[in-house]
């Protein structure tokens, strides 16, 4: 088994209703990664589809931790995953979402400056999402210049490589936020330790988004009152 203190990297990749593509996540991951010593921590956030089905094809492989939970929505399910990660202790976890709307290949440009900054963030060029996505996007980016005083062109990409250490000391902070991902882009734009890369993103192939239509308006709002309240 590898030791603790071997590990270099660990992916974290939350799951929800993507069985036809979660496979094609993995066997990127697991690719794109081949010479880095690493665990991917899969974490099915209450499927209800055959996603656990898929993902448990790879319970013997020793490189690959698999958790099944309840559904408790993206937010919380990034903190159960931070927070395996840093137990591994290793020297940067990886965020990366199961709809491969964003190709792992992207991962080796963000790796290569994995010791220059605590927070590197693949922002989704062209992005190809419904407009309503874009639209909210914007009015974050507004509320957290208005609130924070810092301009971030995509705080909330689910495309991150975080220093353990910047992570380990604000995962607290993050314990009650529906928007971990927001929060710890605020803080690392606020030490100037953040980087942002172009990363090519493409329309969603199959799956569903976790968070729809009236749900979405419902989320918008206890995220826009996180972002506001945060200190």
């Amino acid at each position: 088994m590898m030791k603790l203190n071997s590990i270099d990297l660990i992916v974290v990749v939350p799951v929800f209703n993507e069985e036809k593509i979660i496979y094609k996540v993995i066997e990127q991951i697991l690719l794109g990664t081949k010479s880095i010593k690493k665990k991917i921590i899969l974490i099915n956030d209450g499927s209800k589809d055959k996603s656990l089905e898929e993902i448990n094809k790879y319970k013997e492989n020793e490189d690959i931790i698999i958790i099944d939970k309840p559904n408790e929505g993206h937010g919380p399910t990034l903190i159960r995953g931070y927070k395996e990660a840093i137990k591994y202790n290793p020297k940067f976890i990886f965020q990366i979402d199961s709809d491969n709307q964003i190709k792992f290949s992207e991962f080796s440009k963000i790796y290569k400056l994995k010791d220059k900054y605590e927070l590197i963030i693949g922002r989704r060029f062209r992005r190809n999402d419904p407009n309503v996505r874009i639209l909210i996007s914007a009015i974050l980016r507004l509320l957290i210049f208005i609130f924070h005083h810092v301009w971030i062109s995509d705080s909330n990409s689910p495309f991150r490589l975080m220093n353990v250490k910047f992570l380990r000391e604000n995962i607290k902070k993050l314990e009650t936020s529906i928007v971990p991902n927001i929060i710890l882009s605020i803080l690392a734009a606020k030490t100037k330790k953040i980087m942002f890369l172009n990363v090519n993103h493409n329309k969603r192939e199959a799956g569903e988004t976790s968070i729809r239509k009236l749900k979405l308006f419902y989320f918008c709002i206890r995220a826009f009152k996180d972002i506001i309240l945060f200190k």
